[in-house]
């Protein structure tokens, strides 16, 4: 349980408990669907304007491209024994991510900016350019850091388009690291990414809460001594994995009022707020 600091009898002023903060970016900060077609819609207005390609050529190439990247890349990562920590599992992301790459830019002539065919700087440069962060977060992290609390994002998605989309939607200022796949070199569905995630950020488990949305967010943290809050928004997870978190919300509007007085809260999810997603083609190739 977090203890409460009162000092309001000597300052008149009530202080918290010093808490660290990690959000998750998918789900929790960001809308994966925005994300996933902005990405498709920057690249190909980028072969159009770049290469003289056609709508339809360019949206075949990245199509055809995103398509065999999901084929190679997922079906690897299913595979029994595939390494999920260490140099290795970020060696095999580099080479996929660079697979991708080299498909959506085959047989055309040099661009103008050499570097964007390098993954991570073309990676970057589509991310920035895209705002999907949902519509209440700027303000909620606006009043945690007011606050007090520390932030950092953790996430699954490489360090390069977590940065981008934080940069893209105007949030980047809020928060202290951002500790992508290649940062942490571990993936969430294992105790290491949680332990290194401490770590880097000089934290402890008893004074650090985890926001996030996936199953494993909610699975492995607790191992060892790191409470969660599920955001219950894209991710339809049942109700006995909920209720394993501390707490299951909609969205994260809630946290400062809960924050606070976290030890007093209690286990429940507030009804969701009615929203209807599109249909999006494709899949992000980060997540």
């Amino acid at each position: 349980m977090l203890r409460k600091y009162n000092y309001s009898i000597l300052t008149g002023v009530h202080f918290m408990p010093l808490l660290t903060l990690y959000f998750d970016l998918h789900g929790v900060l960001a809308d994966s669907d925005i994300i996933t077609s902005e990405y498709r819609r920057i690249t190909i207005e980028h072969l159009v304007r770049d290469f003289g390609l056609s709508i339809e050529e360019a949206t075949r190439r990245y199509d055809n491209a995103l398509a065999e990247w999901e084929r190679v890349a997922f079906g690897w990562l299913r595979r029994n024994g595939t390494p999920k920590t260490g140099r290795p599992l970020i060696q095999r992301i580099d080479e996929f991510d660079t697979y991708f790459v080299e498909r959506l830019y085959w047989g055309l002539p040099p661009p103008k900016n050499p570097s964007l065919i390098r993954t991570r700087p073309w990676e970057y440069s589509v991310a920035s350019k895209i705002n999907a962060i949902y519509p209440e977060v700027p303000k909620v992290l606006r009043t945690l850091k007011e606050m007090g609390y520390v932030m950092h994002v953790a996430s699954s998605g490489h360090t390069s388009h977590v940065k981008g989309i934080l940069v893209g939607g105007g949030i980047a200022k809020y928060f202290g690291k951002v500790l992508g796949i290649d940062v942490v070199q571990a993936t969430k569905h294992t105790k290491l990414f949680y332990v290194r995630m401490l770590k880097l950020t000089n934290s402890e488990p008893s004074t650090s809460i985890l926001i996030g949305n996936s199953p494993a967010e909610i699975i492995y943290p607790p191992r060892i001594g790191l409470r969660t809050i599920h955001i219950n928004r894209e991710r339809e997870v049942t109700r006995d994995l909920r209720e394993q978190a501390l707490l299951s919300l909609p969205d994260i509007s809630y946290l400062p009022k809960i924050l606070p007085n976290i030890e007093d809260a209690i286990v429940s999810e507030p009804k969701p707020r009615p929203k209807k997603r599109p249909k999006i083609k494709g899949r992000n190739r980060n997540y």
